[in-house]
């Protein structure tokens, strides 16, 4: 079951590619919303924790994870913001509208070189969270990502009139420190 919006497969495969995340890989979401991420994450991960601080969305996703018979996740119904309790994960993404107050707990979870991700929407949050990104920080790079499907029948072949456009700014960070 869908409630909240989620993040895009095309979004989804770009944090992959970015982090270099795998089998091996502990993550962190914060912002789980129905799951999707989490459950895409767990997919390619050891282990994933989720963060979810509204108990509608945290049950949601509970019931989505026990469908999907995913045994590698573990939901916590918390503010992350005021603490993560796991340290040396390899990854933390961010869905939220202000994804810079995960910063300083992110800074203690994360492993050194340890990846941070937030999906952001606006370009007003990408602002807001590099100028709060700081020492400790290395910003890797923003991207977007689009997508436009090709028609391609017989000897037709040409882009589709519809495509992806803007779903959210990637923002990846490395804690440096």
């Amino acid at each position: 079951k869908r409630g909240p919006a989620v993040i895009l497969p095309k979004d989804f495969a770009a944090i992959v590619a970015l982090t270099g995340i795998g089998k091996d890989s502990v993550c962190i979401e914060i912002g789980t919303g129905s799951g999707w991420l989490s459950a895409q994450l767990a997919n390619v991960c050891k282990k994933v924790v989720s963060y979810e601080l509204r108990k509608d969305f945290h049950q949601m996703a509970e019931k989505n994870f026990k469908f999907l018979r995913l045994k590698n996740i573990v939901l916590k119904n918390k503010n992350a913001v005021d603490g993560i309790d796991e340290r040396d994960v390899d990854l933390v993404v961010v869905d939220f509208s202000e994804p810079w107050l995960a910063l300083p707990p992110t800074a203690k979870a994360l492993r050194a070189g340890g990846y941070f991700v937030a999906y952001c929407p606006q370009i007003t949050q990408v602002q807001e969270l590099i100028a709060k990104l700081g020492e400790g920080w290395q910003l890797e790079k923003v991207v977007e990502t689009i997508q436009r499907e090709w028609k391609v029948v017989d000897r037709i072949c040409r882009p589709e009139h519809q495509m992806l456009g803007h779903t959210a700014f990637i923002v990846v960070a490395r804690k440096v420190l």
